[in-house]
């Protein structure tokens, strides 16, 4: 055997264990380093985790700050918007209670300046209510400058006409003094035959919203006055 043939096996486990050692090294090194990286990795997934836990609670913060703000103004706004509601509401009734006031007031005005009346209906009613006491004679009076009380007085001729009475005019008027409303005149002396229809005209001209009573009036008893007619006064018309 030569020392060649000695040699080459001898390096070669030489050479053998070098590449071992070196791969053990190696694998040593990368070992080391995949360590570092796994806990430098989860050192990264923890801080990460912080931070996103962080922003998150920032963020739920925020909008809890947002919402908490959005609805105090809102509360803010609703209550502005009640008192608003308020005042104009307070406002319509105060216009309200003046447009009824003027509105009574004018319906007054008008009733007081509006001619005395009555509809067709109630001057059926009042010519059949009267029509027992015909043929009774009557005379009507009313101011001759107050168009108000003659028609009134026309209207009441009429109606008393319809019934079957008979208008017996003496030419008189009305002028000095004061007469309000209507007022049915009789001759005392003829009270148990005249008072009756007298009382019945005024019962029905009060039904119809004229004002009318009944009196009876000595001056009536006169021959030369005819003391069997009823005298019909129509004065002015009652506040």
């Amino acid at each position: 055997m030569t020392i060649k043939n000695i040699a080459e096996p001898t390096i070669a486990k030489s050479a053998n264990r070098t590449a071992s050692n070196r791969m053990s090294s190696f694998l040593e090194s990368a070992s080391y380093w995949a360590g570092i990286a796994a806990v430098g990795l989860t050192a990264a997934a923890a801080l990460a985790g912080s931070f996103a836990w962080y922003f998150s609670h920032k963020l739920s913060d925020k909008k809890d700050s947002e919402f908490n703000s959005f609805r105090e103004s809102s509360r803010v706004a609703i209550s502005e918007a009640q008192a608003r509601s308020a005042v104009a509401n307070a406002r319509a009734a105060e216009a309200n209670k003046i447009a009824e006031e003027e509105r009574l007031a004018r319906v007054k005005l008008e009733a007081r300046l509006a001619f005395r009346s009555f509809s067709r209906q109630s001057r059926t009613m009042i010519a059949d209510a009267l029509r027992k006491f015909a043929p009774q004679t009557f005379a009507v009076l009313w101011y001759p400058d107050d168009q108000e009380c003659q028609n009134l007085a026309e209207l009441l001729a009429i109606t008393l006409r319809d019934s079957g009475w008979v208008l017996s005019q003496s030419g008189e008027w009305l002028g000095f003094g004061l007469i309000l409303g209507v007022r049915i005149e009789f001759a005392p002396s003829k009270s148990d035959k005249l008072a009756a229809a007298c009382n019945a005209l005024a019962f029905e001209l009060n039904k119809v919203g004229v004002i009318a009573e009944v009196n009876g009036n000595p001056e009536l008893d006169k021959p030369e006055i005819l003391p069997d007619r009823i005298r019909i006064k129509v004065g002015k018309k009652p506040k």
